[in-house]
């Protein structure tokens, strides 16, 4: 079985394709099924055209932030949102990045899941600090503040940015990752685009872990409409103030 189809027909992802596309609704909904239905396109392609598959992965990517950034405009977050411009592929590519940042820190922290065979849902095993705890998997078991009511987002940025050297860096590396997509599919002076098996797979895997994790958060803001999760503010104000560092550089 090839990397995506493993990935997207996992028990844990099936539920949220289901549920994703039967709760949210408008932009929302539809960018999450385009996402999806890029997913699969990277797939189908992956051994005739592999830098196109590759084209594909990332553009299911950007769809996914695009809906992770519509629910949130629509279920209690639009004070934070509304200035993510969800057609700026540098935004776009930056919320991405974010992503890959919160699935590294979800990785330290040891945060397991998996769909309870009795409540139709997905549940996670986390470290309470006494020990393991099962609970409903939900953007609240995740915080980058000690105070997990605290919506302040300085510390997300200080996590975020400690990634890299510092904030020229940080910035140029979301730069290039914005430029992928277009890597894979236009020449340049240096000669046609290529990719190598194994970087098309890890491509392929991060991408598409990528884009399932954000159609599940935007699905997750639209099955809590009525709460204001402490890590969104969080996350929304630390990638706000980066686009707007960046914007002021151009």
């Amino acid at each position: 079985m090839s990397i995506i189809k493993e990935i997207i027909h996992s028990e844990s992802s099936e539920w949220i394709r289901k549920q994703a596309f039967a709760s949210l609704e408008g932009r929302a909904k539809h960018c999450a099924m385009n996402a999806w239905r890029y997913l699969l396109y990277a797939d189908l392609i992956a051994d005739t055209a592999p830098t196109v598959s590759l084209f594909c992965a990332t553009h299911a990517t950007e769809e996914a932030v695009a809906a992770f950034i519509s629910s949130a405009k629509s279920n209690g977050y639009a004070a934070e949102a509304k200035n993510l411009n969800i057609h700026d592929h540098f935004v776009k590519t930056l919320l991405s990045v974010f992503a890959r940042a919160v699935s590294k820190h979800v990785e330290e922290i040891e945060l397991a899941f998996a769909l309870h065979p009795d409540h139709d849902r997905l549940y996670a095993r986390i470290d309470g600090g006494n020990g393991l705890e099962i609970h409903p998997l939900s953007l609240s078991l995740i915080s980058y503040n000690p105070d997990t009511a605290d919506t302040s987002w300085g510390r997300a940025l200080e996590v975020f940015a400690s990634e890299f050297a510092d904030e020229r860096a940080m910035l140029a590396a979301i730069k290039e990752q914005s430029n992928l997509r277009n890597n894979a599919i236009y020449a340049s002076s240096a000669g046609i685009p290529a990719i190598s098996d194994e970087e098309l797979r890890r491509g392929l895997k991060e991408n598409a872990c990528i884009t399932i994790g954000l159609v599940w958060a935007a699905l997750d803001m639209a099955q809590h409409g009525n709460q204001r999760v402490a890590f969104i503010v969080q996350a929304l104000g630390a990638a706000l103030r980066i686009a707007e560092r960046a914007a002021a550089k151009k």
